[in-house]
């Protein structure tokens, strides 16, 4: 495992000059990213934490989890196999098809994740505005 040895900088000024250049009329929207994270039930304590610290951040948040939960608004997404991390893959295929009959036509970019990450939605969604990932998406256009 790799620790990270750097310092992770977040760059307010360019969030605030995107949004001021969009409020003024001068280019599309901001990116929208819905964030869908896995947890299990023994694992909901967390959730609190993500929702306070990066949760919020993201245009759309979800939680998937072994049971529907009101407390951390988690919701039970069923999928095939056993419940255990040899078999993420079927419990993150599942997601997707939810994400995708729920909230496809709502959001620009999805992220899926576990309870275990934090995320810097600033820089991700920078990120996903940057030129080099507007041309990719785009298949090659502007």
């Amino acid at each position: 495992m790799q620790l990270l040895t750097q310092r992770v900088y977040v760059d307010l000024a360019a969030h605030e000059r995107a949004n001021k250049f969009v409020l003024e009329g001068g280019g599309k929207p901001r990116a929208k990213i819905y964030c869908h994270i896995y947890t299990t039930q023994k694992q909901g304590p967390r959730i609190q934490s993500i929702r306070e610290t990066w949760g919020h951040r993201c245009d759309g948040f979800h939680v998937a989890s072994t049971i529907t939960d009101r407390s951390i608004d988690s919701v039970n997404i069923p999928h095939e196999g056993r419940e255990e991390y040899q078999n993420m893959w079927q419990k993150v295929r599942a997601m997707w098809v939810y994400v995708y009959v729920n909230y496809y036509d709502s959001y620009d970019w999805f992220h899926i994740g576990g309870d275990d990450m934090y995320v810097l939605v600033e820089n991700l969604r920078l990120y996903l505005e940057s030129e080099e990932i507007v041309t990719a998406s785009n298949g090659g256009e502007q």
